[in-house]
C-alpha cells in the first residue's frame, strides 16, 4: 500500500476541518429561531403571542405593535389599523371606533370625538356630519360614557422589566337613540330635546308642531311644567274666549250670559236679566216687575 506524502495528508486534515466547519454551521442555522418567534430562557423557541412581533431571526424576546397597528398572524411585523379604527399598543387586531367617535387618519392610536352639533351614527366612522340624527317628532338622547385610559404606543419589550409606556387617553364613547316627543310637546328632525308647547296650544305624541286652540276653549300649562297639554279645555258656562290660542277664558258681565263653549256672551233679551257675572243664563223678571232693553242687569218695578 503506498503512502500519501505528509504534505498531502497535512493539507487533506485542512480540507476535512474545513467541511466539517461547513457542516456545523450548517446544522446551528437549520436550528435558527426564525422571525416571528423568539428564544425563551430556557433555549426554545416560541411563538410571538398576538400583539406582538419579531422581524429578526433568534430574538431574545416579541417587541409589543405601538399603537395604530396590531401584530399580523405571521408575528413578523405589525399592519396599520385603517381608517375608522384604531388600536392601543400591544393589539392582536385594530378595533372600530365607537357610535360618537372616529378616526380620519389611518394607524390612529385612539378616536377623536365628534364636535358639538355632529355626530358618528354608527360604529367604525372616519368622518362626523351634521346631518339630522333623528326625524321629527322624535329627539336624539345622548349618553356620553368614557372608559379606561388606553395607551398610545409601548416600544417596550415583552421580557423588559423598566417599560417605557407612551401617552394615554380617556376612551369616549356615545350611546345614541331616538325617542318619541310625549304629549304637549314637538320637536323637528335633529333637535336634541323636545320642545314645550307654548301656552293656548297642545300636541299628541310625536308632534312637529303644536296645535293652537280654538275659540271658545283653552289651555294653560301648570306653572313650571316642562311638558304641554294633549287637549283644550272649553270654557265654562258664564265665560268664552273669542279667539284661538286662548290661555285662559274671560267672563261673562252682569246683563249677559253664555253656554260652555262659548266665543262670545249673549246678552239677556228684554224681560230677563243676569244680576251677576259668569251667568249661565238670563233669568225672567218676576211678575210686577220689569227689563225694557237688552242687557239688564235687574229688573224694575211698573
Amino acid at each position: 500500500q503506498q503512502l500519501l506524502p505528509n504534505s498531502t495528508m497535512h493539507h487533506s486534515f485542512e480540507l476535512w476541518g474545513v467541511l466539517s466547519a461547513i457542516m456545523c454551521i450548517s446544522v446551528i442555522s437549520a436550528a435558527d429561531c426564525p422571525a416571528g418567534s423568539f428564544v425563551s430562557e430556557a433555549g426554545d423557541c416560541l411563538s410571538c403571542v398576538a400583539g406582538t412581533y419579531s422581524s429578526e431571526i433568534n430574538s431574545i424576546s416579541c417587541r409589543k405593535c405601538p399603537g395604530g397597528t396590531a401584530s399580523d398572524p405571521s408575528g413578523k411585523f405589525c399592519t396599520d389599523c385603517q381608517a375608522g379604527l384604531y388600536s392601543t399598543w400591544g393589539s392582536g387586531a385594530c378595533s372600530p371606533c365607537s357610535v360618537g367617535t372616529y378616526s380620519e387618519f389611518p394607524k390612529s392610536a385612539k378616536c377623536d370625538v365628534c364636535a358639538s352639533g355632529t355626530y358618528a351614527k354608527t360604529a367604525g366612522s372616519t368622518a362626523c356630519n351634521s346631518e339630522p340624527y333623528c326625524t321629527n317628532g322624535y329627539w336624539a338622547e345622548i349618553a356620553e360614557y368614557i372608559g379606561d385610559p388606553l395607551c398610545a404606543f409601548d416600544p417596550e419589550y415583552v421580557n423588559d422589566l423598566s417599560p417605557d409606556k407612551g401617552p394615554c387617553y380617556a376612551i369616549h364613547g356615545f350611546s345614541i337613540q331616538c325617542l318619541l316627543c310625549p304629549e304637549g310637546t314637538f320637536s323637528l328632525a335633529g333637535a336634541e330635546s323636545c320642545s314645550t308647547c307654548p301656552s293656548g296650544s297642545y300636541s299628541l305624541p310625536g308632534a312637529t308642531a303644536c296645535s293652537s286652540c280654538r275659540a271658545g276653549s283653552y289651555i294653560s300649562p301648570a306653572s313650571g311644567s316642562k311638558t304641554g297639554k294633549t287637549t283644550c279645555t272649553l270654557c265654562t258656562a258664564g265665560k268664552y274666549s273669542a279667539t284661538g290660542a286662548a290661555t285662559t277664558c274671560r267672563s261673562c258681565s252682569a246683563g249677559t250670559s253664555s253656554q260652555a263653549g262659548a266665543t262670545s256672551c249673549k246678552a239677556c233679551a228684554k224681560g230677563k236679566y243676569s244680576g251677576v257675572a259668569e251667568a249661565s243664563s238670563c233669568k225672567s223678571c218676576a211678575k210686577g216687575t220689569y227689563a225694557d232693553f237688552v242687557g239688564s242687569s235687574a229688573c224694575y218695578k211698573v
